[in-house]
């Protein structure tokens, strides 16, 4: 996964054949990077598909798999890719409908168009993915079992892009294993999905948040934010 060419690298050194890169990302398994004329470049496990690359072979070495794209989000064995027009391509794993085409499908080894347009900004969980459109509303898709899309209901699997009708003006998206943070404009962070320990920061513990709710501790000057597993962090 370090991208060179070998499987044993046991002190950081650059990344063979990559420069000029604008925004980089680390999937399960996976990592991948987009250069500045918006050449997507993908490598290490590919069991999923999740590289893009039309097969499931591991690459050891950075692959080219996309290009015009403007930014790059990987989940759970799958990867989500901006494009300049606005329009979101995925691959890899999609049994939750995670990929956003509509329907529960086999992993895809090759990127597929998501049934959203007009979009400006991509995240993504382990299992979910999410998206502001130039409107300032809020979408989400995939997996949903803990409320992490926050539609007000919980269900296996979500596989169309939907509107989260409590949230708009998202400038970032963080996924966790099953609950999500997101940072509006205003600088306030909402939260929604599983709270069994708390992460979703609303005082309580007791159980899981099907719509998005603001976070308690007067988290109002936010600039970045970072879901995990079963934590959150927010940096203002």
């Amino acid at each position: 996964m370090l991208g060179d060419g070998t499987t044993d690298s046991s002190l950081p050194k650059p990344v063979p054949g990559l420069s000029n890169v604008i925004q980089a990302k680390a999937g399960r398994e996976s990592s991948y990077a987009v250069t500045s004329d918006g050449t997507l470049w993908a490598w290490g496990g590919n069991t999923h598909g999740q590289l893009g690359t039309g097969d499931m072979q591991r690459r050891l070495v950075p692959t080219p798999v996309l290009t015009g794209v403007r930014a790059i989000s990987a989940g759970d064995y799958f990867v989500l890719a901006l494009e300049q027009d606005g329009t979101v391509w995925g691959a890899g794993n999609n049994d939750y409908g995670q990929l956003g085409i509509g329907a529960q499908t086999p992993d895809r080894p090759a990127f597929v168009q998501a049934q959203i347009s007009g979009v400006t900004l991509i995240g993504t969980g382990d299992f979910a993915s999410y998206a502001t459109t130039a409107d300032g509303a809020a979408w989400s898709w995939g997996s949903n079992g803990f409320g992490e899309l926050g539609l007000g209901s919980t269900s296996e699997a979500v596989p169309t892009p939907t509107t989260i009708p409590s949230l708009t003006d998202v400038k970032e998206f963080s996924g966790g294993q099953n609950h999500m943070l997101a940072v509006r404009t205003d600088g306030t962070v909402w939260a929604t999905g599983s709270n069994y320990y708390g992460q979703l920061g609303v005082g309580n513990d007791l159980g899981d948040y099907y719509t998005a709710v603001p976070v308690r501790a007067h988290v109002s000057a936010a600039t970045h934010i970072a879901a995990r597993e079963l934590h959150s962090l927010a940096t203002g």
